[in-house]
């Protein structure tokens, strides 16, 4: 092999280990926004019911009660009690995911074999409204979006984690 085509089967093999070093970078921090109606004034709100709204295919019904009762825990912290009929606000939850990510080497190394890389990436996502029951109109939204693992411990506590952080966002007082 002349020096030239090692000096390049180097280069193309550091790139390429550069880009495999960079993949347990790949699981992002869980990020959690909210939006609320300004003019709202979030006192006065004794009661509430809560509902499933769309969920993936295939939903772990564990996952889905682990969700509810963080929610309830979050909401009795508020002072809120849970009522069947008749309650001040109506909180509907959503559920998504979707593969994400696919790496390319950026050539062949003829060492290694084939030049292509590919890191697959389940994103989660978990929406919560909160809404006035009687004129229906939103007052609050919070959006946590993280990884999904393999792991059923692993998703417990990041739904756990997430629910805990969107509703520290939630407004209590008129600001």
């Amino acid at each position: 092999m002349s020096t030239m085509a090692r000096a390049k089967a180097i280069a193309i093999s550091g790139v390429t280990a550069g880009v495999l070093l960079l993949i347990p970078g790949l699981s992002y921090a869980q990020k959690i926004t909210s939006d609320w109606d300004k003019k709202a004034t979030f006192t006065g709100y004794k009661t509430y019911t809560l509902s499933q709204g769309q969920l993936p295919p295939g939903a772990n019904p564990l996952m889905v009660q682990r969700v509810e009762a963080g929610i309830k825990s979050e909401l009795a912290a508020l002072g809120l009690l849970s009522a069947e009929t008749g309650a001040d606000l109506t909180l509907v939850y959503h559920a998504a995911t979707k593969e994400d990510v696919s790496l390319s080497t950026l050539g062949y190394a003829p060492r290694w074999g084939g030049g292509q890389v590919n890191v697959n990436r389940m994103n989660g996502m978990l929406v919560v409204d909160v809404s006035e029951t009687n004129s229906k109109s939103l007052l609050w939204r919070a959006t946590a979006t993280d990884t999904v693992s393999d792991n059923p411990q692993k998703n417990e506590k990041k739904i756990q984690k997430a629910v805990e952080k969107m509703f520290e966002k939630y407004p209590t007082a008129p600001k």
